[in-house]
């Protein structure tokens, strides 16, 4: 029984470090996003006002076909969020609920083995 108990937690720090890996490297991709999605928008609106100032007219230099290659960019992003949330609630929530039930559940076992020693946990 105690095999169980010593399986089980080594297996919650090794899946807490796959779980932190996993949302550090979804911030950091989150990260880099915005700031590629941020240097855009800055070249973009530079490139604009040169293009205002050259002309010298009133008219949008906007460009419908401009940011065609950034729409894919943009659908990614909000995927990468939601699954570092899902991560960080794992980590804040799942974790410690799996281990308040695997505690009751072993305590629970342990009572009954306890309680009834000549009965075998499992009747074949």
């Amino acid at each position: 029984m105690i095999d169980v108990w010593l399986i089980f937690s080594l297996m919650i720090p090794f899946a807490q470090v796959l779980l932190h890996t996993a949302a550090d490297m979804l911030r950091i991709a989150h990260r880099t996003h915005l700031e590629k999605k941020r240097a855009k928008a800055a070249e973009a609106a530079a490139a604009a006002a040169a293009a205002r100032a050259a002309s010298n007219t009133s008219k949008s230099a906007w460009d419908p076909n401009s940011n065609k290659g950034q729409e894919d960019d943009d659908n990614d992003s909000p995927m990468k969020e939601r699954m570092l949330k899902l991560t960080v609630g794992i980590g804040m929530i799942g974790f410690p609920l799996l281990f308040l039930v695997f505690v009751c559940a072993f305590l629970a076992v342990g009572m009954h083995i306890k309680s009834n020693p000549g009965q075998e946990l499992f009747n074949e």
